[in-house]
């Protein structure tokens, strides 16, 4: 992770980047993000993060989108890597923020266009790439981001055909 994000950061930045959204200090309505800890058997191995595009204004102004939720994520647990758990926990993150944002009609990732894995991932999502450019100011630094997308149209039918598999196996 520290490839794409840099070097750990301390506690004062820790709180001044994210205080807001760690200490709940937003009303539901304002809240920038949800974060969740992605767990197997009960042994945290990810983080993610869904958001409103449109609560990030300059955000949504470099990725030239609205209407959409943003989703982040990270496998810390190098041993979990490459098993799946990546797919599974964007799904997740896209499934809970159009639950929250009902208006939203499209999911929007934004990995480092170097990252293979993460694109990968993307794509194993079902999100296609929309475009690669820098985003000035934007995690990942350096570098071009890769821009994905996915329609909540698309996702419900894929999360339906998905359902449909399940239930015949």
């Amino acid at each position: 992770m520290i490839a794409w994000w840099g070097p750990p950061v301390d506690e004062t930045q820790l709180e001044h980047d994210h205080g807001n959204t760690i200490d709940e200090r937003w009303s539901d309505e304002d809240a920038p993000a949800r974060l969740w800890i992605y767990e197997v058997g009960g042994v945290p191995i990810g983080f993610g993060e869904s958001y409103l595009i449109d609560h990030h204004t300059e955000y949504a102004e470099r990725l030239a989108t609205s209407n959409a939720i943003g989703v982040d994520y990270a496998i810390g647990e190098p041993a979990e890597r490459g098993r799946g758990h990546g797919r599974r926990l964007v799904t997740l993150l896209i499934s809970a923020g159009f639950a929250e944002h009902c208006t939203a009609d499209k999911a929007v990732v934004v990995p480092k266009a170097a990252n293979a894995a993460s694109r990968a991932t993307c794509e194993s999502a079902g999100l296609h790439l929309v475009e690669q450019r820098p985003l000035q100011d934007e995690y990942p630094r350096g570098g071009d981001s890769a821009i994905y997308a996915l329609s909540r149209v698309r996702f419900e039918t894929q999360a339906r055909l998905s359902s449909r598999s399940a239930d015949r196996a």
